[in-house]
């Protein structure tokens, strides 16, 4: 098994009351603002520092700044030319990935620029700025463990010898200790521990001179807990005690050095963006004494050796060598554990004779109800009864701190600290969620609630083909671990193509084998996973995917009238169905209830012959669904139940609701065809999207309340009629003076602004094109009256839409005396409208519709249908069976139904041929015969 670990920040070690998130990380940002006159700008470094001559005596250094050359540059030269003191300078840094403040110094009290300069580095050019400044107040921001407000820490110092009100907090509040096993090295100082980044002590001995030294220098990745420190240098504090240690692999000290009478003299900070490093500060000591420690251990029992130590006191010119008095804490083993930690043993390496629990610090424990007793003559003490106060999930910790702590050996004081930590952990492992798919291979993935990888391997899974009752062999599958996501992913290099065979499959994790690093084996027993998967073949295959007729159980139907695959509905987690290299057809039928499982079904139709892939969704007669097609997914819901199906390469997605007054919304991706007669309460395209009705196939009307098309979008009625039945205002639009609005205004636009609109794919020219008027003038009816139209019941508040004859006014799909009539009629009034003879919706009856009509009335063919009961050819349906409907299958069909199409030709005649005066008819006897 591989474990992918998770990527850690330079400092790794895991501190007492000390998050990771307090340190500054090698990514972070940097920028500066300069009250209104320069907004914030992106910085490439910051650097400072202080020199401390003698104790009380500070000399700061200038801030200074790098940053690339831009608008901010003359503004810049021009603070260094004047020398005019600012309000503010600030610097804040950022975290890379979240944007957020972790450190910020603000500079004030007549801060201002000293030194201007532009260099190049490469091929880019930078500016550097020195601030001279007074008063600086640095603030850290940590993030608190419950996501609310970052807790703020600041420190203010005011570099006017005269001035009063510095503040720093105080190191002894910190109480943080480094116990992790990590190698590394620290420093020790009262009630604390930095983790150093860097580490430096240099004795000289020149002939004929004592031995002195420059001092010790330690770098520490900036943080709030060097605010102390710097506090005290500041106020030329002599720390009493500090305690260098480098540590082994698995934490056992390796090497300490004590210093004693320490007085600091330089401070610094520094970062660049353009290093792998985060900012370091770094703090120069010199110290009256140091001594140096060193440990071992036994080959086989790993008992500690007796220390070896040597120490010189440079103020005296003399030996400094105490006894080193060094404790470590058993046992060794730290991190999780199931059952609470009885008690902890504090092995000395001389004999102690008291010993308090004042000496200790804890997390997640306090001093009340513990016991302290002794052994091996004070080599060992026994630190019991911790037991009874680890009473929930969470860290603990017992911390013996040597500085202050008061532990003696004799006259020997103890050195260095030691500590252990654990973590309390008895809640189970939980599985939260599994999958099944294509993802860069296909696998089986498992999501759990915490991390368990290490106890993971391809033994764990038994994974049985309920199909043919075969288990997929241990030695196929690999098991890949997530560790930032908590996922196990199971592939299977063992299988050919790395796929698993079709099938229907039960997927069982065992439980036994899977524990949590804390040994808490998974909760709620084996875990089980249901799904269905099918590669299908290299030719044109048929998938049907529906519940039985009692709705408890999927049924996938491959190329088959009997049932391929099959799986109870309350278990089921997906179903992943990928296409060969055939024009495939894939049936979702809602006729019983949604088959579609909690984890969506998957449909890939891959690679096809050339003529695309089709995907119908058909609903249930009469039961209203809401179904939204989009670029990836089409989802859908009714009161029977809802699913969501991810698409990828399905070329001709489709749509049958079954007459349920449905909602059909497209949002993105290939064209939506309706195959067959629609009655939805809501039809909304979104930009640059579209429909259509399928070609031929008999009268099939789009019935529709609400009809919505945003800018882009189109509706292709091909050789059918749309039917808009509103209630309020009519949508048919009326003429602007400019253009048309409403339905008739998408008509138009999709004649002239290239198919955009309502449009007809099967129109010729102006001798077959959509016609549009209210039901209530086509018809003649008022009120309550209805009638047929294309076999559909329509009323006075209707809007139709029908792929005609140019020039047929009255949408019967003929040409006649009547369509005659409404154009004599209307041409001497000036109205507009299809209904009333503008046939090519310009907005005027002009020649240019006569010119229509004339033309096509000679040439016209049979009617286009005739707005009766007679053109109810019979929408194609589908019974629910114990198998898939051929006619439901049929009706999908592209090559089916674009076979069926009706195309309605002109003869080839020419307008200098035609008879223009016998064409045309006198307008004032169409008059008088009205």
């Amino acid at each position: 098994m591989r474990v992918r670990a998770a990527i850690e920040p330079l400092e790794v070690r895991r501190l007492l009351s000390l998050p990771s998130s307090v340190f500054a990380q090698a990514d972070d940002q940097y920028q500066l603002t300069i009250g209104a006159s320069v907004p914030t700008t992106p910085l490439t470094s910051v650097q400072w520092g202080v020199t401390v001559p003698s104790p009380g005596t500070v000399v700061p250094d200038h801030f200074v700044l790098t940053l690339p050359s831009g608008p901010h540059s003359p503004v810049l030269f021009q603070m260094a030319i004047t020398g005019q003191s600012q309000s503010l300078f600030r610097v804040e840094a950022l975290e890379s990935a979240s944007g957020r403040v972790r450190t910020r110094w603000d500079m004030t009290s007549g801060a201002r620029l000293t030194s201007y300069s532009q260099f190049t580095s490469g091929s880019t050019l930078y500016d550097s700025v020195s601030i001279q400044f007074s008063k600086m107040v640095e603030t850290y921001f940590v993030p608190t463990p419950d996501g609310g407000a970052d807790t703020a820490t600041s420190f203010s110092w005011n570099f006017d010898p005269s001035s009063t009100g510095n503040s720093v907090p105080a190191l002894a509040t910190t109480f943080y200790m480094s116990t992790g096993a990590d190698p590394g090295s620290t420093i020790e100082f009262t009630k604390g521990q930095l983790p150093l980044s860097s580490y430096s002590f240099t004795i000289d001995h020149p002939v004929g001179s004592p031995p002195s030294t420059t001092g010790f220098t330690f770098g520490a990745v900036g943080s709030v807990d060097c605010v102390p420190l710097l506090g005290k240098l500041l106020n030329g504090t002599i720390l009493s005690e500090a305690v260098y240690l480098q540590r082994d692999v698995v934490g056992r000290p390796l090497v300490r050095t004590r210093f004693t009478g320490l007085f600091a003299d330089q401070y610094s900070l520094f970062d660049t963006t353009a290093d792998a490093l985060p900012r370091t500060e770094t703090f120069n000591y010199g110290p009256a004494t140091a001594q140096t420690i060193s440990y071992s251990y036994g080959p086989i029992t790993g008992a500690m050796n007796a220390p070896v130590s040597n120490g010189w006191d440079f103020s005296l010119s003399a030996a400094f060598n105490p006894v080193p008095v060094s404790a470590f804490i058993f046992p060794p083993t730290e991190g999780v554990r199931n059952t609470p930690l009885g008690s902890v043993n504090i092995q000395f390496t001389h004999a102690v004779a008291s010993l308090s629990l004042s000496a200790f610090s804890f997390e997640g424990l306090t001093s009340s109800g513990l016991t302290l007793t002794s052994s091996n003559g004070g080599l060992t003490w026994t630190l019991g009864n911790l037991a009874p106060q680890q009473t929930s999930d969470r860290e603990y910790a017992v911390k013996l701190f040597s500085i202050g702590s008061g532990v003696t050996s004799g006259a020997s004081a103890l050195l260095g600290g030691a500590g252990i930590k654990w973590t309390l952990d008895t809640s189970p492992p939980a599985l939260t969620g599994s999958a099944f798919g294509f993802f860069s291979s296909q696998a089986l993935l498992f999501t759990f609630n915490e991390n368990v990888g290490q106890s993971l391997s391809p033994t764990d899974l038994t994974l049985m083909n309920l199909t043919n009752s075969t288990t997929i062999p241990s030695g196929a599958m690999a098991v890949d671990y997530e560790e930032t996501s908590n996922i196990a992913i199971f592939s299977f290099p063992g299988l050919a193509g790395g796929l698993l065979p079709d099938g229907s499959y039960r997927a069982t994790i065992n439980a036994a084998g899977v524990t949590d690093s804390a040994g808490n084996a998974l909760a709620g027993g084996d875990a089980i996973y249901n799904f269905i998967w099918s590669q299908q073949t290299s030719g044109p295959d048929t998938a049907w995917v529906a519940l039985n007729t009692d709705g408890t159980i999927v049924q996938v139907f491959l190329n088959s009238a009997t049932p391929t695959f099959t799986a109870a509905k309350a278990t089921l987690g997906t179903i992943v169905l990928n296409g060969g290299g055939g024009d495939d057809l894939f049936i979702v039928d809602l006729a019983n209830g949604s088959p579609i499982p909690p984890d969506n079904l998957r449909v890939d139709g891959n690679a096809s012959a050339g003529g695309g892939n089709t995907f119908l969704l058909a609903g249930k007669p009469a039961l209203a669904e809401s179904a939204t097609f989009g670029p990836t997914a089409i989802a859908f819901s009714s009161s029977d139940g809802l699913g969501t199906i991810e698409t990828a390469n399905l070329e001709h997605p489709q749509f049958d609701g079954k007459g349920g007054d449905d909602n059909v919304n497209v949002i993105g991706g290939p064209p939506v065809a309706f195959p067959a007669t629609q009655h939805l309460n809501n039809l909304a395209l979104d930009s640059s999207t579209s429909a259509s009705i399928t070609p031929g196939g008999g009268t099939k009307p789009l019935v529709v309340r609400n009809l919505s098309l945003a800018a882009g979008a189109n509706l292709d009625l091909a050789d059918h009629e749309l039917i808009v039945n509103y209630s309020g205002g009519s949508p048919i639009g009326s003429w602007t003076g400019s253009a048309y609005t409403g339905i008739t205004g998408s008509i138009r636009s999709a004649r002239t602004a290239g198919g955009a609109g309502i449009s007809t794919s099967a129109g010729s020219g102006n001798f077959t094109v959509l016609g549009v008027a209210e039901a209530s003038k086509a018809r003649g009816i008022t009120g309550g009256q209805t009638v047929l139209f294309a076999g559909e019941t329509v009323d006075a508040t209707t809007v139709l839409v029908k792929y005609t004859y140019g020039g047929d006014s009255n949408l019967d799909g003929k040409l006649n005396v009547d369509d005659y009539g409404r154009i004599d009629f209307n041409v001497p009034l000036g109205t507009n409208g299809w209904y009333n003879g503008d046939f090519n919706y310009d907005g005027k009856i002009n020649v240019d519709d006569y010119g229509i009509i004339d033309f096509n009335v000679g040439i016209q063919g049979p009617a286009i249908g005739n707005g009766s009961a007679a053109d109810a050819t019979g929408a194609a349906t589908m019974t629910m069976a114990s198998s898939p409907s051929a006619e439901l299958s049929a009706l999908a069909s592209p090559t089916s139904s674009s076979s069926a199409a009706v195309a309605v030709n002109p003869p080839a005649v020419s307008w200098t041929a035609m008879d223009w005066g016998s064409a045309r008819r006198d307008e004032q006897s169409w008059t008088d015969l009205l």
